[in-house]
């Protein structure tokens, strides 16, 4: 069974080689989502919605602040559903 998140699209920092780099709210963590799965809508596009299935996993890191380690991955989780709803869900878009 597939489920959706409604989530503002600044929240996709960039597009590489089909896939979202997508940012949680309120975290500094981020994932990458396959393109199909994610789409575009309301004026200038502003509305991201994430499609994702029940028994998905979500591989979250986060990158250092430096100057030198900016593009290093210095802490890496995996989420399940419940906690990356969570995530979302203290992150409503009207």
């Amino acid at each position: 069974m597939w489920k959706t998140i409604n989530t503002n699209s600044n929240l996709m920092k960039c597009k590489k080689n089909g896939n979202y780099k997508i940012k949680i709210p309120k975290t500094d963590y981020l994932f990458w989502h396959p393109e199909k799965l994610v789409s575009f809508s309301g004026k200038n596009n502003h509305l991201m919605t994430i499609l994702y299935s029940n028994d998905s996993w979500f591989y979250t890191f986060r990158h250092g602040k430096g100057v030198h380690n900016d593009n290093q991955v210095i802490d890496e989780r995996y989420l399940n559903i419940s906690e990356f709803e969570e995530h979302f869900n203290q992150h409503k878009v009207a």
